[in-house]
């Protein structure tokens, strides 16, 4: 696991670029805004939903549960002769960030108060619990990330 919630890899495949692309189409569906009737299951492991060009995914895993630090996956696929390579990015969604970015900026601030009224326990908490948040960020990202890599993988059966 890494330290911040960003993953970049690369797919070799054997796949043409155009069925490398067909191969990605048969796993994504249309993104919608309400999913009802998904539930936590193994089937869901390959299914994306999301768009796909000619060239390009933006796509993310349908989880059978809320997950706020679920990657957004973004690839271009690039032909190398009849083979393809697939650069693929997972990252966090922007509003995600802001939000992260707004919470962590609020605990620093009661941080600074705690320390500025010489509160020991409640500086120690303080410092804790943003730690702890950051952890819980990393822990739901990295916990879908490694599922979507490997679904990847073998979606376009690669190394």
């Amino acid at each position: 696991m890494k330290w911040t919630p960003y993953h970049r890899f690369e797919i070799q495949s054997a796949l043409s670029p155009q069925a490398a692309i067909e191969a990605l189409k048969a796993h994504v569906e249309e993104r919608r805004m309400f999913r009802v009737g998904v539930f936590p299951n193994p089937a869901n492991d390959k299914r994306f939903h999301g768009d796909v060009s000619a060239d390009s995914f933006s796509i993310s895993r349908i989880t059978g549960y809320r997950n706020s630090f679920l990657p957004n996956v973004t690839g271009k696929v690039r032909g190398t002769g009849s083979r393809s390579t697939i650069d693929v990015e997972m990252k966090l969604h922007s509003l995600v960030v802001v939000l992260l970015i707004v919470i962590m900026a609020m605990l620093l601030l009661i941080v600074g108060a705690a320390a500025f009224a010489a509160d020991a326990m409640g500086l120690v908490s303080l410092v804790l619990l943003p730690a702890l948040a950051y952890g819980g960020v990393l822990w739901g990202f990295w916990f879908e990330a490694e599922k979507q890599e490997r679904a990847l993988r073998e979606i376009f059966n690669g190394t």
